[in-house]
């Protein structure tokens, strides 16, 4: 019980065992008039599949052996909702667990609802505690209504499934919903993701099934919730929950700190002595699980297939509240730190390579390789560990350099994996990791171009490197008013372009800029407006979305009048976020900011420095610095013609 502002207890209803059943946060207050709006934030704050909140003091009653209080329910999400069943046989159990209760003769709780009605609690033989609850007509959905829930089932159940019925609460239980299985289906032996639910306008959600054999109907309500508990010494332990991992109940022992946030762990089931070591990463917080979050997505989604021979294998997300504070526990493989052997460090860094171009056919940068911290070995093979970094990316066939390529103007080369590659050192003489990963034969090769080759010594192993001299591509010149800036392009449509900032406002503010230099929007015609829209539209979501943002800004300074300071029209892109933004909670003071850097553009373009200023807080940037985040861009875009 909190010693804290209100007392609860968290309640496991429909179970006679430890991290079973149903669990419920039973809340008792003074007072549940008019705090509606500050228990629901409690309620999301918690994150319980329910809370039931209960008047402290009981009501006068008639009846001697029988206690009156006032209950309201509140869903995960904060909806309230009238009638809980778990809920309210979890308050029965808490009113009942109280000291002050054990020499009393009550056996009877009546719990009134927002609406008025009476739900019962009974204290019944063998400690249990059993209810009884109003009822009303149940509603058939309408076919619409029907056809419409069909795709929540399906993508709950992960497969088309067979529905006999669906029937609604009606007027007084509107939020309610009863989804009637076919026969055929066996509910006992099906994985439901509730989060497939949430969405489909109804609070509860209960599906049931009958047996055509059995002498009566036969209800089976599913609530698959998989529990997780954290033991970090015999005095301090965490309790906590997943919703995506069927209903499986572990524990976890933490043996070993790797550093603050992630520790090694013996991680088994309840009541099975098998354990494996695993690596646990912490969140604390808000703003930390939305990474930790992130990176557990691109487990479930881009990585799924890769996990226990490219990534780690992932046990899953748990999440709780901690001391007040919400926590976050990604599960994943323990990998051993091991490196290669001399012998076998070219073969290592090989097989390594092939694992980068396989994370990116996957569809993701992992933004931290070169560092050389997140490739470590699983006794002979590679394990790409560390997702904290990355972002989603479409990659030109995961190809790191290919220089049999006939037209090279037309490829785009990844930056990442090209980096990688140098890194590694490969020898390329040989079938490119390319041509292992696509399985495409040697002898399928066009001519090498012009080749020189030298000898390199790493770490004490001579491998061939290959510099290899690639034909001269045509490049159509870029202007930005009378600024040549191809190599700071990142994007080209049939009309526009995208290039990088000189001195960026934020992260991954850049310019999109129409091929025809026109001071005015009014100036470009019908099929150059209509890319030029397309454009920032399509490069606003991918920065967007490679810098981590929440929304953008979008401006433009159409004319002299408005503040523009380079005669062909162009709109600043800025990725935005609600945390860690320079501009957080003072979102107008951008536009001074733009105004600023709009009018430096000229001065700057002309001046591009060669060192900067260490004085200036946002420092103008090297021609180079500016080209190698164009190459780096250019990897998450694909070149359209519109």
């Amino acid at each position: 019980m909190s010693s804290n502002g209100a007392p609860f207890l968290l309640i496991n209803a429909f179970t006679t065992s430890a991290f079973g059943g149903n669990p419920c946060l039973v809340v008792f207050v003074e007072d549940l008039e008019g705090k509606d709006e500050e228990l629901s934030k409690t309620a999301i704050n918690f994150q319980q599949p329910m809370m039931s909140v209960v008047s402290k003091t009981a009501l006068a009653s008639d009846t001697p052996n029988a206690l009156v209080h006032d209950i309201r329910f509140f869903a995960s999400n904060g909806k309230q909702v009238p009638i809980c069943g778990h809920g309210t046989l979890a308050a029965g159990a808490a009113i009942f667990s109280l000291p002050e209760m054990a020499n009393t003769s009550v056996d009877t709780i009546m719990f009134r609802n927002r609406d008025g009605q009476f739900l019962k609690a009974e204290k019944v033989s063998g400690g249990l505690v059993e209810i009884s609850l109003p009822s009303g007509p149940l509603c058939e959905a309408t076919d619409e209504e029907k056809k419409r829930l069909q795709p929540f089932l399906d993508r709950a159940f992960g497969r088309q499934v067979k529905v006999k019925n669906i029937m609604t609460g009606g007027v007084h239980y509107s939020v309610y919903n009863l989804v009637e299985l076919d026969e055929s289906e066996n509910l006992e032996e099906c994985e439901i993701n509730a989060d497939e639910l949430k969405d489909n306008g109804y609070i509860v959600n209960v599906i049931t099934t009958s047996s055509p054999t059995a002498n009566e109907l036969t209800t089976l309500t599913r609530t698959p919730m998989a529990t997780l508990h954290l033991q970090w010494s015999s005095t301090e332990e965490y309790h906590l929950w997943a919703w995506d991992m069927g209903k499986v109940h572990h524990t976890a022992i933490v043996v070993q700190r790797i550093k603050s946030n992630m520790h090694v762990a013996q991680l088994g089931i309840i009541g099975d002595d098998k354990r494996l070591p695993v690596v646990i990463k912490l969140a604390r917080g808000e703003a930390q699980q939305e990474p930790l979050l992130r990176e557990y997505g691109f487990y479930t989604r881009e990585l799924k297939s890769l996990q226990g021979t490219v990534v780690p294998k992932c046990y899953g997300f748990f999440r709780g509240r901690v001391h007040g504070v919400k926590l976050g526990c990604l599960i994943l493989e323990y990998c051993f730190e091991a490196r290669p052997d001399l012998n076998h460090e070219a073969e290592f860094y090989r097989k390594a390579m092939i694992a980068a171009c396989k994370l990116h056919y996957a569809g993701l940068v992992h933004g931290d390789l070169l560092s050389g911290k997140h490739v470590i070995g699983q006794g002979k093979e590679p394990r790409i560990i560390d997702f904290s970094k990355a972002v989603r990316h479409t990659c030109q066939n995961g190809v790191p350099t290919n220089p049999y390529e006939r037209n090279p103007e037309k490829r785009r080369f990844c930056p990442e994996l090209m980096e990688l590659e140098r890194h590694f050192s490969l020898v390329i003489d040989g079938p490119t990791t390319h041509q292992v990963m696509y399985g495409i034969p040697t002898s399928f090769r066009p001519a090498v171009p012009t080749t020189v080759k030298r000898r390199k010594r790493v770490r004490g192993v001579f491998v061939m490197m290959t510099v290899k001299t690639l034909p001269n591509a045509t490049m159509t010149r870029l202007l930005f008013s009378v600024f040549d800036v191809t190599t700071q392009a990142f994007y080209k449509a049939k009309h526009s372009f995208a290039i990088v900032n000189l001195k960026p406002i934020v992260p991954g503010h850049v310019l999109v800029v129409p091929q025809r230099s026109v001071p005015r929007l009014a100036d470009l015609d019908d099929s150059e407006l209509t890319c030029l829209m397309r454009s920032i539209n399509h490069v606003g979501k991918v920065m967007e979305r490679v810098y981590g943002g929440d929304g953008l800004t979008i401006a433009c300074q159409d004319g002299k009048a408005a503040g523009q300071s380079v005669p062909h029209v162009h709109f600043h892109i800025l990725p935005r976020k609600f945390h860690g933004d320079p501009f957080a909670g003072k979102n107008d003071e951008i536009y001074p900011a733009l105004e600023e850097n709009e009018a430096s553009i000229p001065h700057n373009l002309k001046h591009i420095p060669l060192r900067v200023d260490a004085d200036d807080d946002r420092k103008p940037r090297t021609l180079p610095e500016m080209e190698q985040e164009a190459q780096w861009l250019k990897g998450f875009f694909e070149e359209t013609q519109q």
